[in-house]
């Protein structure tokens, strides 16, 4: 056990400090999601769009594979495909050219998942240089950003759909 707190000590001393602002940050955004809002189409769709081209600069600029950014890829459109009937309604009302949207932690788990990637696989870069040569972690780390960013996509599409029924039918969706 002390070895283990001996290199979570020694892994966090080697990590710069703006990286810790940009987690705070991070965290600030995440818990602004967990209370009910109103928000235009174009904050509807900053979000996904924002943390989906950050998955894909951080595939890009960590694992320089082709292969990669497929991976993501599938995997997005795998887990648009299949969360979609799985993941719950996301209530929301539509007034005014405002969507009305209730809170919710899923943005900030979402966010914090993409963060910890990032990081862990900045640690294994710089501690495994070979790293690169291993299709497996190519696979997961490819994987996993994409099916994060899926679900931000898919919960942007969830609530256009939600107050697109809503205001055809003249209720708010739940």
């Amino acid at each position: 056990m002390q070895n283990l707190t001996n290199a979570i000590g020694t892994i966090v001393s080697h990590t710069p400090m703006w990286v810790f602002a940009l987690l705070a940050g991070l965290i600030y955004l995440g818990l602004s999601q967990t209370k009910d809002r109103q928000l235009s189409l174009g904050r509807v769709l900053l979000m996904p769009a924002v943390m989906s081209i950050w998955s894909v600069m951080s595939l890009n600029s960590s694992l320089h594979s082709p292969l990669a950014l497929v991976l993501w890829g599938v995997s997005l459109l795998l887990t648009v495909g299949l969360a979609w009937s799985l993941l719950p309604k996301t209530p929301v009302s539509y007034q005014a050219g405002l969507y009305h949207i209730k809170g919710s932690w899923l943005p900030l788990m979402l966010i914090l998942g993409i963060f910890i990637i990032k990081y862990a696989v900045a640690y294994t870069l710089a501690t495994q240089a070979n790293i690169l040569e291993n299709h497996f972690f190519i696979t997961i780390t490819s994987s996993t950003y994409g099916l994060l960013s899926g679900i931000f996509i898919l919960r942007a599409v969830r609530i256009l759909t939600g107050a697109h029924h809503a205001q055809i039918n003249g209720y708010s969706a739940h």
